[in-house]
């Protein structure tokens, strides 16, 4: 077990509901600790860089931080590039927290929301990747970490939930 830095523990307390934090806490310094593979320094700064990766994949959500847990069990370095913390060794110091519940759902839906929100609610957007060229509606904001996820509507029919980047406005 490796105790975690007063960084780490801000952002799991930014991150997750005050009734979580000490799941989450224990979860971080027995699970995402010194049983990582290859991992060279096994102190609490050392393991921060990975531990902040995991927290930014879970987004606030157990479960979601149960799989980037599991994904860094098996090779630390894929939770880093999801997190966006792969490219630069300093790129986690970086890294500001959001929330995101039921009143930051609201307030977007209100239209007010983070600056990292490019769309709002019943804006058309078009996708790319595999759904490339199809067209849909947002209809939920349903999270903000790694980056903003939305649910989408396609013309068919279909509810999604996209990434971001993953999405562009309609002119």
């Amino acid at each position: 077990m490796v105790e975690l830095t007063s960084a780490t523990r801000r952002h799991l307390t930014r991150l997750f509901r005050a009734e979580e934090v000490a799941e989450v806490a224990a979860l971080l310094e027995t699970e995402c600790s010194a049983n990582l593979p290859l991992i060279g320094a096994v102190t609490p700064l050392g393991l921060e860089r990975i531990r902040f990766a995991v927290l930014r994949c879970s987004g606030g959500d157990l479960a979601r931080l149960r799989d980037a847990i599991t994904l860094a069990k098996s090779d630390w370095r894929d939770v880093l590039v999801a997190a966006g913390f792969a490219a630069r060794v300093e790129a986690h110091l970086s890294w500001e927290s959001l929330r995101f519940d039921a009143d930051a759902r609201q307030s977007w839906r209100e239209g007010k929301g983070a600056e990292s929100v490019r769309f709002r609610l019943g804006e058309e957007v078009l996708f790319r990747g595999l759904r490339r060229g199809q067209r849909g509606r947002v209809i939920n904001l349903s999270g903000l970490e790694p980056e903003p996820r939305y649910q989408v509507e396609t013309v068919s029919g279909d509810f999604v939930e996209e990434h971001q980047c993953l999405l562009q406005k309609i002119d």
